[in-house]
Parts: C-alpha cells; structure tokens; sequence
C-alpha cells in the first residue's frame, strides 16, 4: 500500500516536516516511490519510519526521566 507523505504523518502523528526529514535521510532515500512526482511511502518505509520514531522517544523518555 502506498500512502502520501500526508497520510503517513497523519497515522504517525507526527508533522509531515518530521516524514519528510526522515525521508532525507539516506537508509530511507532509496525507499522512496515517486508518483506524479510526489514522494510515496510503502509498507515497509512506513514500518521502518515507524520503528526510528519508537527509538527517538525512547530516547527522549530516557533523558527526561534522568533529570
């Protein structure tokens, strides 16, 4: 399934400045599907964007807990 990089922020919930950060990232610009020249994101974009979210709270978390 593809989603826009609308859609994708949307089920994230995060901002489509943060997807389209991670999708400048190199691991994930080799993933990206164009489209009528707009940038998609598959299955397997989505879950491996997903998963660097989860670590970056994670991380978050974390820090906030040691102060």
């Amino acid at each position: 399934m593809l989603r826009t990089v609308e859609e994708t922020a949307i089920q994230l919930g995060v901002s489509k400045t943060t997807i389209y950060n991670k999708l400048k990232l190199k691991e994930y610009k080799a993933r990206i599907v164009k489209k009528q020249g707009k940038s998609m994101v598959d299955d397997s974009l989505f879950n491996l964007i997903q998963e660097g979210l989860k670590v970056k709270m994670k991380l978050k978390i974390k820090k906030l807990r040691m102060m």
